[in-house]
């Protein structure tokens, strides 16, 4: 069973004393893009097997934006180098768009961010990158298939491409639709629903879908629920969990 803590709302030293004391943890860390790209050479050896990553880090970045600290968030990797190369990526999406970007459109500046995101990645990381809960949901909500199908077109061949959703039968349902199989789907766990994990047994039996990861989300639970033991005993269907990091 794969195990995820999720370390994601740590601050830059914070997150690096996590990541020097999970070192031999059997669980991986589901992190920011900023956070995998603050990981010194070491750190990104001892936990490039078992990571996971959220891109954009959507809350984060629009609240520094709106409340005029573009700055902050630009300095969040640590590395000017990656900084600059991660703003040339986002800029590629404005320039495709101008005048909606001159409007501020919000799937222009989702797609800037995601591009920013996935360039701080470090260029050895190979495994799962997830679109946060809020721009994957909004992309099924409003059929926005092109955003999901540029996302996983780009991401094969450099990482393994999947999503947060908190509406799993839409979610599931377009991507049935769209043809477009996450390697990782991670969606909220709910102990009083049985298996837990929503997903119709037939769609887990299928060839087409027989290589998703289905990753319950159980950090909202009470911290005396969040253990392999507990958790494994209440759903047997799902390959995992994300559990909140304790320290």
């Amino acid at each position: 069973m794969i195990l995820y803590e999720d370390v994601r709302d740590l601050d830059p030293g914070a997150f690096l004393e996590a990541a020097r004391k999970r070192t031999a943890a059997e669980a991986g860390l589901l992190m920011t893009a900023w956070q995998a790209a603050r990981l010194p050479a070491d750190l990104q050896s001892a936990h490039a097997a078992k990571a996971a990553v959220t891109v954009p880090d959507f809350l984060t970045y629009a609240r520094l934006i709106n409340t005029g600290q573009a700055k902050a968030m630009l300095a969040l990797s640590g590395s000017f180098p990656k900084t600059i190369l991660a703003g040339i990526s986002a800029g590629m999406a404005v320039a495709r768009s101008p005048l909606r970007a001159a409007k501020q459109d919000f799937w222009v500046v989702a797609e800037a961010l995601l591009r920013y995101d996935l360039a701080l990645l470090p260029a050895a990381f190979r495994g799962p990158v997830l679109i946060h809960p809020y721009l994957a949901d909004f992309a099924f909500q409003f059929e926005r298939r092109d955003f999901l199908t540029r996302f996983f077109k780009g991401a094969w061949g450099r990482f393994e491409p999947g999503f947060h959703t908190q509406q799993l039968p839409l979610a599931l349902s377009c991507a049935v639709r769209w043809n477009t199989v996450p390697v990782i789907c991670a969606h909220p766990f709910s102990s009083s629903s049985g298996a837990g994990s929503g997903v119709s047994p037939d769609l887990q039996k299928s060839p087409n879908w027989a290589g998703c990861r289905f990753i319950g989300d159980a950090s909202g639970f009470p911290e005396d629920l969040q253990h392999r033991e507990t958790l494994g005993a209440m759903a047997d269907v799902l390959s995992g969990f994300i559990q909140r990091y304790n320290g």
